[in-house]
């Protein structure tokens, strides 16, 4: 089963498709980080405007995210400005920051699995892995990737995660805003 469909994107996060994506379309995984492997992504755009002034513009990363096998892009109204690759697919939302906190709200409500949250001061990522690795081998399971445990690694973690895996493993470990936990 494909981690989401083309309609599933769209009406989750209230967004158009400005490029729809092909039949059969089914990303791997969701990103806001672009630094690294895209490969099969649905890539999150952020922009200063959403994600506050901390967070750069994704826009510059667009040419490498096609280059490099994006599954597709979800941009706001700032990026159109910007020379978008040809025939990649792309989604249009308000809020690129809300797009991924709504992917992950409808990828909980649709998760049958159970969910592990881990807290705390030391010892939660390998917590986490210990956990992954039990629950993998029951049926499948998803966590954290690296130590992005502030409130969109939680959200990206829940979009990423395929609806009939076993578990969900999330590393939960920012302390600002002080009800960030509670946010997720």
């Amino acid at each position: 089963m494909a981690l989401w469909s083309a309609d599933e994107v769209a009406e989750a996060t209230g967004g158009s498709w400005r490029v729809p994506p092909p039949a059969g379309w089914a990303p791997g995984r969701v990103s806001y980080d672009l630094t690294g492997w895209v490969t099969g992504h649905l890539c999150i755009l952020t922009h200063p405007a959403s994600w506050g002034a901390a967070r750069g513009d994704g826009v510059a990363s667009l040419a490498r995210l096609a280059a490099n096998g994006a599954a597709g892009i979800v941009i706001e109204p700032a990026h159109l400005s910007a020379a978008l690759p040809p025939g990649l697919p792309t989604l249009l939302v308000p809020s690129t920051r809300a797009a991924l906190r709504d992917l992950a709200l409808a990828a909980r409500a649709r998760f049958a699995g159970k969910v592990f949250a881990i807290t705390g001061t030391v010892g939660k990522t390998t917590t986490r892995e210990m956990i992954r690795h039990l629950t993998a081998a029951q049926g499948g399971a998803t966590a954290s990737a690296m130590n992005n445990n502030n409130i969109a690694g939680v959200q990206r973690t829940f979009a990423s995660t395929p609806r009939e895996y076993a578990a969900c493993v999330l590393e939960m470990g920012f302390g600002k805003p002080l009800d960030g936990i509670a946010q997720s």
